[in-house]
């Protein structure tokens, strides 16, 4: 009796054991189920990181001192070309009011000298005589002409030497009808006409030189 009570008991313990082999089975499994959860987590964390580094990376940075650069570098190309103009522009008019004073200079010793010779500068209209002031003014006056004509080109044409020669050159053969029509005698007729010419002669070569010089 006691035999079988004592197998019962050790049969008993046996089936009640737990196998040391479907443990560590088990343990194993959870191990793995969390080593794959910090892989995930680490793999989360890694793109997040990854993603915010490229964010970082091109996101602009202003430099405020390039943009002040910037600004004069534009500043001083808008501003160079009109500065040049305005200087060439006022040269030309400069070199025209000195060949001015020497036209109305040149025609009134001209008109001197005809004088001399015997020309009486008399016109039919009114038997009056021409004085040499009254030349050196209609000189003075049509040269100004000629350098407002001469700077107007400079401005706005873009071959200002050629059209002014023929402007001007147009423009003294229609100052010779004046003299034709007036009924004078033919000394003072060739007379009007030669100082005409002189005025042209100093003129139009004069401005048409300092049209090319600032045209090239």
């Amino acid at each position: 009796m006691v035999a079988r009570v004592s197998r019962s008991s050790r049969s008993g313990a046996t089936r009640s054991a737990p196998s040391p082999a479907g443990g560590g089975l088990g343990d194993r499994t959870e191990a793995d189920q969390q080593q794959c959860r910090q892989q995930r987590n680490e793999q989360h964390a890694c793109s997040w990181s990854c993603a915010t580094a490229r964010v970082r990376i091109v996101t602009p940075v202003t430099e405020p001192w390039r943009n002040d650069m910037n600004s004069r570098n534009d500043s001083g190309v808008v501003a160079g070309p009109q500065s040049g103009r305005t200087h060439r522009l006022r040269g030309l008019a400069g070199i025209g009011l000195i060949a001015t004073l020497a036209a109305m200079a040149a025609t009134t010793l001209a008109a001197a000298l005809a004088q001399a010779a015997g020309v009486d500068f008399e016109v039919p209209d009114g038997g009056e005589t021409i004085p040499l002031s009254g030349i050196a003014v209609v000189t003075g006056f049509f040269s100004v002409v000629g350098t407002v004509i001469a700077v107007a080109l400079l401005r706005w044409s873009a071959r200002p030497a050629k059209r002014f020669v023929w402007t001007t050159l147009s423009l003294a053969a229609i100052s010779f009808v004046p003299p034709l029509l007036s009924g004078a005698n033919t000394a003072t007729t060739t007379a009007l006409i030669g100082l005409h010419l002189v005025a042209a002669t100093v003129m139009i070569p004069t401005l048409t030189r300092s049209l090319h010089t600032r045209t090239n």
